[in-house]
């Protein structure tokens, strides 16, 4: 049986293009960082990216842990969830499947997307206290982040929660979802890491911040508005200077050389989750 899954695993990979092998070996990069970074939760949270030139998205499969996620071993779905990946029996988490197909649908200008429940999002996204640029960070990630929270729905797998995500984002690049988490998208796999790294130290900042003055927003100084306004300027300019690295290109590339294993890199398309039922 294991010898005819390494054959199926064989036909499989050499169909697959080398933009998509591309795609694959960055996004499972993504997955050994934010494993190192604390996004997991065991075997839950997910992050997405779109196949180039093909309406489908790439996930996780459900049942591994992010450091056993491959470039090989990730699962190819279309828009609708249906399974295109040579292992047709890989689970897929459910909420993954809504949150990040609703965004995949909604913004074809976003290649990654990223969910988790890092305590600092849910702190920040569970507040009654509206977000205030208190920090340069909390100041970078402002325009990014939606103007309204998304109110929980318990766990997401409800088909019609699709559309309330997406008018919640809008065309923003972060949504908190109140007592659930926070979707970070991005134009590149490295720029959706950066945001979501760069937000994750702003939510720790305000939350630290406000817990310090008992809650009393009065008693702490927001960054100016035309200061505010001048950072997010002041980034888009160097972003449009910076068009062969990218907003956290070099960033992530400094990740991806600081991973302790280079087994992210396998594209063998055997699922240790089948090959540990035989």
């Amino acid at each position: 049986k294991l010898q005819f899954l390494y054959l199926i695993d064989l036909m499989a990979a050499v169909s697959v293009s080398d933009a998509e092998w591309r795609v694959r070996e960055e996004l499972a990069a993504l997955y050994r960082i934010a494993g190192e970074t604390g996004w997991d939760e065991v075997i839950y949270n997910h992050i997405s990216a779109r196949v180039p030139g093909e309406e489908a998205v790439l996930l996780n499969e459900f049942g591994l842990r992010y450091e056993e996620i491959t470039a090989g071993n990730l699962v190819k779905v279309d828009l609708q969830g249906r399974i295109l990946s040579a292992n047709r029996e890989a689970r897929l988490n459910a909420p993954g499947i809504v949150i990040h197909l609703a965004v995949h649908e909604a913004r074809p200008d976003l290649e990654c997307v990223i969910h988790h429940h890092n305590v600092h999002a849910i702190t920040v996204a569970s507040m009654k206290q509206p977000w205030v640029p208190l920090t340069q960070n909390m100041c970078i990630v402002n325009h990014r982040l939606a103007a309204r929270t998304h109110p929980y729905e318990g766990i997401a797998c409800n088909e019609a929660e699709k559309a309330r995500l997406k008018a919640d984002l809008g065309d923003r690049e972060i949504l908190l979802m109140e007592n659930h988490g926070v979707i970070v998208g991005g134009t590149t796999i490295a720029a959706a890491y950066f945001t979501a790294f760069v937000f994750d130290r702003a939510c720790m900042e305000f939350a630290t911040m406000l817990a310090t003055v008992g809650g009393d927003i009065e008693k702490l100084t927001p960054a100016p508005g035309p200061v505010v306004e001048d950072t997010q300027r002041l980034l888009a300019t160097a972003g449009a200077k910076q068009r062969n690295s990218g907003w956290g290109r070099l960033e992530f590339a400094a990740r991806c050389r600081g991973i302790r294993s280079t087994r992210w890199k396998d594209r063998s398309m055997v699922s240790p989750v089948l090959v540990a039922k035989l």
